[in-house]
């Protein structure tokens, strides 16, 4: 299956029963009265860890069956990519997200830094994880993607580093205005990574402490000066072509 057809939904392994799969909610009401879907109209469906089928419409209603066809186990892409983003100012974190997640990078941790905004308390940091999470969950439908990214909850920069490069094979980059070294060199020097982790700072930029904190190597994106939501978007973009991932 090299590429399936109809309106691409992600939807919890759960979901899927047997040969079919139900949508309901906001899918359902969106193929039933947005797209005006029909009985035997093609469906994607992808259960947002791997899997991938061709449907078609079976049953309309509150809740919309597809009868499931075609199936392919999607890989995850090697190496994965990861960006740790500095939490920008107001909500520009969203459409980076949405950016990042339409890429198909596997990973985003929203960061706080010295220079960057201050943690937001518990129960607003928790509301903007959903926020995220939706907003991922919406850009990999408009993608087709059958795997979601992961987003993990704001931690402090150096913290999240470290979560972020555990396990064999993980490496590292981080894109400091400072910096001489190019990003496709120190992409290119990374063979055999599994994961390549990218680390963007806040508008303010970042402390050398912090640059120092990550154990990875600084890069530049240029000789211009991006916005923290531009160079995580460029970042990642460069390194998946450099990786050969944007074939």
């Amino acid at each position: 299956m090299s590429r399936t057809h109809g309106p691409h939904f992600v939807v919890p392994p759960a979901a899927f029963d047997n040969h079919t799969v139900a949508l309901v909610g906001d899918d359902a009401h969106h193929l039933l009265r947005v797209l005006r879907a029909g009985t035997g109209d093609p469906v994607s469906v992808a259960d947002g860890v791997g899997g991938l089928w061709q449907g078609r419409v079976a049953e309309l209603g509150h809740t919309v069956l597809v009868g499931l066809e075609e199936h392919v186990d999607v890989p995850r892409a090697h190496p994965e990519v990861h960006v740790l983003h500095a939490l920008p100012k107001g909500r520009k974190l969203d459409d980076a997200v949405r950016r990042l997640t339409e890429l198909g990078v596997e990973g985003i941790w929203p960061v706080t830094t010295t220079r960057g905004e201050s943690e937001p308390k518990a129960e607003s940091a928790e509301r903007a994880l959903e926020r995220w999470r939706a907003i991922a969950h919406a850009a990999a439908k408009q993608s087709r993607r059958a795997w979601l990214p992961q987003l993990a909850p704001v931690a402090p920069w150096s913290d999240a580093f470290g979560d972020a490069l555990a396990g064999t094979g993980a490496e590292g980059v981080v894109c400091w205005e400072e910096a001489a070294t190019p990003i496709a060199e120190a992409v290119a020097a990374q063979n055999g990574s599994t994961r390549l982790v990218i680390g963007v700072g806040p508008e303010g930029g970042l402390t050398r402490g912090e640059v120092a904190d990550a154990g990875v190597p600084a890069v530049t994106l240029g000789p211009t000066v991006l916005r923290s939501e531009t160079a995580g978007i460029v970042a990642a973009s460069a390194a998946m072509a450099l990786l050969g991932r944007l074939r």
